[in-house]
């Protein structure tokens, strides 16, 4: 009777207390061996952008890629939202420098028109820094974009372009500078019409204030990137290992095979046990009937069980097996039912996707505390073990801070602002309440 239950062609796997048909989705194996994520299909660039841009990637759409897969796991977007918001602290802020003493600079906080004019016309804050910090956590490239007046006397506008929609074009040979940034929406192929190309201001050239003020006025881009090894062009943050190792791929694959068991599984809720010999007292003859026909006899009646008896939800199936009663006559109707225990809360692959998630929480450098999350141990973290963990994630942000304030030195000595002035992103400290404050204020070194 097993074609009564078997849909045509499948197979089903035993798996724990039910069934699964097989659903054509391979359950998550190990990581050991597993390759590195492929990348997308090399093609060839346009004869416009021959010899012009250094692809990102081998299909140049690395960054399209990388978020399209990222945006598919439930860690890596907010975890990187989180420490973009972290590097962002209490925005961005000047002041001026007094005096020095051994704790640092001496400050004084005036409100200086200009200043004041220009953090709001580029909405430095809700603009600027939230775009440029959310592009180093992912792709540890920005690219500021600096605007000047129609007479080049000042830069009046800062900006953050979307590093998805910028390539670098390829270093001059002679002078061994990048020159151009290619500027687009469409990668990986835009048409020529598609593209911005905007000038790049050499952040090592000690002249570089000089030697913008001297060329044409217009919209200039000022390279900032995180350095990591071996990278020329496009910098790589530390966390990609985990599509490199292949975990990343691991764990996307956890809720896809869990979703096609819940999808596929059979709801068997009743076992019912029909004695063999009552079909010959049910239908006399029965036994020299050929098998078309004993099985159109069992389906009507079994279909009419059913129909009685599972009720008008019909939530759960009903299976049902034969066997020989050697009873006598007497107990040829008498049926077994048995309730079956639904399992489908079973915990398949619970651990595997904890591991995998504390690889990619190491990989983000984020400490489990402040996200609530222990391997299986659900929720964890004290008040201060977030509170140590915090201020320390804080701390480190620095070097960061320090990256997406340097255009605004850069803006500071072109605009004559003057040399007393200071950029700070100011972060947060959480202290124990027995300090009498519940938090104070920690700000980054100037880095001029």
């Amino acid at each position: 009777m097993s074609n009564l239950f078997m849909a045509k062609g499948g197979s089903v796997a035993v798996h724990k207390a039910g069934f699964v048909f097989n659903m054509g989705i391979k359950a998550p194996t190990s990581t050991n061996g597993v390759e590195a994520m492929p990348s997308t299909t090399p093609y060839d660039k346009p004869e416009y952008l021959q010899e012009k841009i250094v692809m990102w990637g081998d299909s140049n759409d690395f960054p399209q890629v990388l978020h399209e897969e990222c945006k598919k796991n439930t860690i890596i977007p907010s975890v990187l939202d989180f420490a973009s918001r972290i590097i962002q602290g209490q925005g961005i802020t000047y002041y001026k420098r007094i005096g020095r003493d051994k704790n640092g600079d001496i400050k004084e906080y005036p409100i200086l028109p200009e200043i004041e004019d220009f953090f709001n016309r580029s909405s430095i804050n809700s603009r600027y820094l939230d775009e440029a910090a959310l592009d180093l956590v992912w792709f540890y490239n920005v690219f500021p974009e600096l605007g000047t007046s129609v007479d080049g006397s000042k830069i009046v506008r800062l900006t953050s372009l979307e590093a998805m929609e910028c390539r670098w074009e390829i270093m001059n040979k002679s002078t061994r500078l990048v020159e151009n940034c290619y500027v687009s929406k469409k990668w990986p192929n835009p048409e020529k019409s598609e593209l911005e190309v905007v000038p790049v201001i050499d952040p090592y050239d000690p002249f570089r204030v000089e030697n913008l003020q001297e060329s044409k006025p217009g919209n200039y881009i000022y390279p900032l990137s995180m350095s990591s090894p071996g990278k020329t062009y496009y910098q790589e943050p530390p966390w990609l290992s985990v599509r490199y190792s292949g975990w990343l791929k691991f764990v996307q694959s956890i809720p896809q095979y869990k979703a096609a068991i819940m999808e596929n599984q059979i709801n068997i809720k009743y076992h019912v046990r029909i004695p063999i010999e009552f079909w010959e007292w049910k239908r006399p003859g029965f036994e020299g009937l050929n098998d078309i026909e004993k099985e159109n006899i069992i389906s009507g009646v079994i279909d009419e069980f059913i129909e009685s008896f599972s009720g008008t939800d019909k939530s759960g199936k009903v299976v049902t097996t034969h066997y020989w009663s050697g009873e006598g006559q007497g107990e040829y109707g008498k049926w077994d039912i048995e309730v079956l225990k639904s399992d489908f809360g079973d915990g398949t692959y619970i651990e595997d996707s904890q591991e995998g998630s504390s690889h990619l929480l190491f990989a983000l450098n984020i400490d489990q505390t402040l996200i609530g999350n222990s391997p299986g141990k659900g929720l964890a973290g004290s008040g201060s073990d977030k509170r140590v963990s915090f201020n320390i994630t804080d701390a480190m942000m620095a070097p960061r801070r320090k990256k997406l304030l340097e255009p605004l030195y850069f803006i500071r000595d072109y605009n004559g602002w003057g040399e007393d002035i200071f950029f700070e992103i100011k972060g947060h400290q959480i202290m124990t309440l027995d300090t009498g404050k519940e938090k104070i204020e920690v700000t980054n070194e100037p880095t001029k």
